[in-house]
């Protein structure tokens, strides 16, 4: 394409969003995001898929291209943006796709090692299920820019609270760190959401634990931010799991200090870099590097913590990160946990009501007839329909042995 063709491209174009570099000197007329770029992005993504969320006419999409990404795709719903970027593309002569199409709409276009969603989140009315599912599709690092207080457009309408919190109190919440912002998210007269970086912090934290790291950093453009999440990568996780007060503290204890019989019975040698964890830990420790991950979980968690079913625990989250899962299901007979959670209560010198009402629970589900084999059926079928292997741990006499699915569904029956 010659010079005159790309300027009568130019000349066509009404408004440009971005500012994109051409042959023969010129570029789009638009916002300069190289800054912005140059952070999203290494100097090299070596093959890297990359997935641009409201990518208007390109410029993150050919940014990544530029840094040699493998398969780019951009999405709009803007359909005189998209055809633009497009004739970009060509002029370029990067093999991009562009699709129209809404963000509520790209799950279908698969997994990506990069996921960029930039300045969509404040113009949609339910912007945390679209977080899930933007997590759910990315493999390395998902990208959000994000409203902060403070932002005010003819896009988003005016906030009921606007003199609260758009007049003296936008600008001081933003100006204190981030340690010391309250966890804030806001509703405007139209159903949008904006978003402190302390919310974004707690959502993260609390509702997933695939996340490695949380980075802020700040836009080019007024009242907004930038949110990178990288995910985690586990080459391998194992459960350590069983009801409550059957024992899996214990046996994290032993395996932690090298006790050759756990070792043995779990296939694990702590030398070889594997961590243990609880699920709270988990939750806890954002930002801290974990390849081979040993997770001790108590498969009473729905119960305890009223989620509906095991699909809604954050903690769970990490299985979609990891590539070898097995899970060790420790069983006993109903009565051997009746007797242990009356032996932890009695361990008490002053029973708290929390400790009592926890036992009193966990003593009823134990005892009901059937209830206990539910439970471990629930949790069997979730540990399969989501690729673990399972393998089963009798704990009821004093040395703990491997058995077979069948006599551990005969145990707890």
């Amino acid at each position: 394409m010659n010079k005159d063709e790309i300027l009568e491209i130019l000349k066509e174009h009404p408004s440009w969003y971005q500012k994109i570099r051409l042959p023969f000197g010129l570029d789009t007329p638009g916002r300069d995001r190289s800054q912005i770029a140059n952070q999203i992005f290494p100097t090299d993504l070596d093959g890297a898929s990359v997935l641009d969320i409201g990518c208007a006419e390109g410029y993150f999409s050919f940014a990544a291209k530029e840094r040699n990404a493998g398969r780019v795709v951009g999405v709009d719903i803007d359909g005189d943006r998209l055809a633009t970027a497009i004739r970009l593309s060509r002029v370029l002569g990067m093999d991009i796709e562009f699709l129209k199409r809404s963000v509520l709409d790209v799950s279908e276009l698969g997994v990506f090692d990069y996921v960029l969603c930039l300045n969509i989140l404040h113009h949609v009315t339910d912007p945390i299920n679209i977080i899930h599912k933007l997590v759910n599709m990315t493999r390395k690092k998902l990208v959000l820019e994000i409203g902060d207080i403070g932002l005010k457009s003819p896009d988003i309408g005016r906030l009921r609270a606007n003199k609260a919190l758009l007049g003296w109190w936008g600008p001081l919440l933003k100006s204190l760190p981030s340690a010391l912002q309250p966890s804030i998210l806001v509703v405007n007269s139209r159903g949008r959401f904006l978003m402190t970086r302390k919310w974004i912090e707690h959502f993260f934290h609390n509702q997933h634990c695939d996340v490695e790291r949380l980075e802020f950093i700040n836009s080019d453009r007024p009242n907004r931010y930038l949110a990178l999440v990288s995910r985690r990568n586990l080459t391998a996780l194992r459960f350590v799991s069983g009801p409550s007060s059957i024992g899996k503290s214990e046996f994290v204890r032993r395996l932690k200090s090298g006790d050759l019989e756990v070792s043995q019975l779990l296939d694990l040698n702590m030398q070889d870099g594997w961590q243990v964890m609880t699920a709270l830990d988990l939750q806890k420790s954002p930002g801290v590097e974990v390849n081979k991950l040993a997770l001790e979980y108590n498969i009473c968690r729905p119960i305890l913590r009223r989620y509906r079913d095991y699909e809604f625990d954050p903690a769970l989250t990490i299985e979609r990160v990891a590539d070898k899962k097995t899970a060790y299901i420790l069983v006993c007979p109903s009565e051997y946990l009746v007797s242990r959670v009356k032996e932890v209560l009695n361990s008490y010198w002053l029973p708290m009501r929390r400790h009592k009402r926890r036992a009193e629970r966990l003593i009823f589900e134990y005892s009901q007839p059937g209830r206990l084999r539910k439970l471990y059926d629930s949790w069997i079928s979730y540990c399969k329909a989501h690729g673990f292997e399972v393998r089963y741990i009798d704990v009821s006499s004093r040395k703990a042995k491997a058995i077979t699915e069948e006599l551990a569904l005969k145990l707890v029956s």
